[in-house]
């Protein structure tokens, strides 16, 4: 449920869908089993308990472990593969690597000493991975359409190729003359 709104929301922005929102709902969705796996090790026995099939209850944490380093290791492929699909640039595609790498290092720790403890840091790594990534995202995008900023507002689309096609040309709009809105039935408006 936490990938759909990627979905969702470049659908309503865009009216369309591409390989972008599909690939980062990839990266959300392959995210969230290590991230949750990891903190239901620390709580296996509540889980078993409460009879609810989480996978650290029903599987060892070996196997546990390496289903959470195999998820880790899909997902750093998956945000590799959104650079060119999202036409990122290098801020984003380096932060992806190093992310991606410290993320596997966690995993293949947790696989070696399969803990509360190992599975605890992969937990609280999983969050910050998750958050630094998208603000990747962000700063990628803003820090290239900030450059493509102090081009002249004038000058033609060909002269924004060395931004890669990720500038937007300012295009000057008409003065709209403001609109009245309706009443809410029953209710006259008044000037």
């Amino acid at each position: 449920a936490g990938a759909v709104p990627v979905l969702i929301g470049w659908t309503a922005v865009t009216d369309s869908l591409s390989w972008a929102p599909i690939v980062l709902f990839a990266v959300m969705f392959y995210w969230t089993p290590p991230h949750f796996w990891a903190l239901a090790i620390k709580y296996k026995d509540d889980y078993s308990a409460a009879d609810v099939p989480m996978l650290p209850s029903v599987v060892s944490l070996h196997k546990t472990a390496l289903r959470i380093l195999l998820y880790t290791l899909l997902l750093w492929g998956l945000t590799l593969v959104f650079s060119p699909v999202a036409d990122m640039g290098l801020i984003y595609l380096v932060s992806a690597v190093a992310l991606g790498a410290a993320f596997t290092w966690f995993a293949v720790k947790l696989l070696r000493e399969p803990n509360a403890k190992a599975a605890m840091k992969v937990f609280t790594y999983s969050i910050t991975y998750i958050t630094l990534l998208f603000g990747a995202m962000a700063v990628d995008v803003l820090v290239r359409n900030a450059r493509c900023a102090s081009w002249p507002r004038t000058a033609p689309p060909a002269a924004f190729l060395g931004c890669k096609g990720h500038c937007v040309v300012s295009r000057s709009v008409p003065e709209r003359t403001p609109t009245r809105r309706r009443a809410a039935p029953g209710r006259a408006w008044r000037r």
